[in-house]
C-alpha cells in the first residue's frame, strides 16, 4: 500500500490548479472572524461534542473561501456568525450555484459526507497560498473516497477521504465556474 503522503502528493500532482496567495489583512479578518465564531459556537451541543482542532477546521475553510472571492472578483463568504443550523447551504449560493467548498491543510484529504449530494469546490491550503483544485460532482465524491483517510476516528460514522483529485474539473475563473455549473446542471 502506498503511504497516505506519497499517495496525496501524486494525487496533488495530477490537478491542473490554480494557486491563489491570501494577503495578510485577509488572514487578519479571517483570525478575528475565527476567534469570535469559536466562542459563539461553544454553544452549540453539535461542537461541543467534536470540537476537535475547530479554530484550525475554521480557519482553513476560510482561507479556501477568501482565496476563491480572490480568483472569481467576487464577495460571497458569509461573515455572519449564529447558529449551525442556519448556515446549512451551499457555499456558493449567492453566486447562484448549488456548489459548496472543501479546503484541506496540504496533505490531507477533505473530508466530504458519505453520501455527498452537492458538488464541492476543492482546495488545498499550504502556508499564505490556497490551491484550487478543481470541482468534484458528488458521483465523483462519492465513487472516489474512503474512510481510510479519516483521521478522527469520531467522524467516520458520517465523513469520508476524498482522494479523486485526478477526477477534478479544473475552474480557474469564474466563467469556468458558471460554465460548468450549467453544464452540470447546477445553478440555484
Amino acid at each position: 500500500m502506498i503511504l497516505d503522503n506519497e499517495f496525496f502528493n501524486e494525487q496533488f500532482n495530477r490537478c491542473d490548479s490554480v494557486c491563489i496567495y491570501v494577503p495578510r489583512k485577509i488572514r487578519d479578518k479571517i483570525n478575528d472572524f475565527v476567534e469570535r465564531v469559536i466562542v459563539a459556537k461553544s454553544r452549540e451541543t453539535v461542537h461541543q461534542i467534536d470540537g476537535h482542532k475547530e479554530q484550525k477546521r475554521w480557519k482553513t475553510g476560510r482561507m479556501g473561501e477568501c482565496a476563491l472571492e480572490l480568483l472569481f472578483k467576487r464577495n460571497f463568504a458569509d461573515w455572519q456568525i449564529g447558529n449551525s443550523e442556519r448556515f446549512s447551504y451551499a457555499d456558493l449560493k449567492d453566486l447562484g450555484v448549488d456548489i459548496g467548498i472543501k479546503t484541506v491543510d496540504y496533505g490531507s484529504f477533505p473530508l466530504v459526507h458519505k453520501y455527498s449530494r452537492r458538488a464541492e469546490i476543492i482546495c488545498v491550503k499550504k502556508g499564505n497560498e490556497v490551491y484550487v483544485l478543481g470541482l468534484a460532482t458528488p458521483d465523483v465524491l462519492n465513487t472516489y473516497s474512503d474512510v481510510q483517510y479519516v483521521h478522527n476516528p469520531a467522524a467516520r460514522d458520517r465523513k469520508t477521504g476524498f482522494y479523486g483529485f485526478d477526477k477534478l474539473i479544473p475552474i480557474h475563473s469564474y466563467e469556468d465556474l458558471m460554465k460548468q455549473a450549467k453544464r452540470l446542471n447546477l445553478m440555484l
